[in-house]
């Protein structure tokens, strides 16, 4: 009689699928022991909440597209105060990861009909809000003749709305970034 082995088999792991389930962590030690971001899937507002640190806390940092500082629930006076400070710093980074994740999550769309461009965040959503941009406001009548909506885009890398998209590099593409236009205040 032979012995049979019984084999169990260990899942693959995705690394795509970890890192899209992983937190995203913007702020660290304010105050120490403390880290902020956001999980996946998320609320779609932006906000940060504590991901290490006692009690767990929400701040809400926009609210109908206006730029806001505004707690969930109650926090401790000492919490509430250092991410304050933090934020003064670190709030065009947050609002870049958060137009990424913005992104990611296909809460963000491009509506093309020139020479207009509309921005509709969180489309279909409770918290939807559009931008419309009159881009004559920032070209010639001659920059607008060459541009099309084929190269209009939402880049990601740089978090912005790209015109002429198929330039290169050093044709200098025109980058302006989604938070300015997104959010007010």
């Amino acid at each position: 009689m032979t012995a049979t082995k019984a084999v169990r088999k260990i899942p693959k792991r995705s690394p795509t699928r970890e890192l899209a389930a992983a937190p995203t962590v913007v702020i660290r030690g304010a105050p120490p022991g403390y880290q902020w971001g956001w999980q996946r899937p998320e609320d779609p507002r932006m906000h940060l909440q504590s991901l290490h640190g006692d009690p767990p806390c929400k701040i809400w940092l926009e609210e109908n597209g206006v730029r806001v500082f505004q707690p969930a629930a109650t926090i401790p006076h000492k919490v509430l105060t250092a991410l304050q400070v933090a934020m003064l710093g670190y709030r065009p980074l947050v609002e870049s990861k958060w137009v990424r994740f913005m992104l990611d999550q296909s809460w963000l769309e491009l509506q093309v009909a020139l020479p207009h461009v509309t921005l509709v965040a969180y489309p279909r959503l409770p918290a939807e809000f559009t931008r419309k941009i009159h881009l004559r406001t920032w070209l010639t009548a001659e920059q607008l003749a060459t541009l099309s909506s084929a190269i209009i885009v939402l880049d990601r890398e740089t978090a912005s709305l790209r015109l002429w998209s198929n330039r290169t590099e050093e044709q200098v593409p025109y980058d302006v970034r989604l938070a300015t236009l997104l959010w007010q205040g």
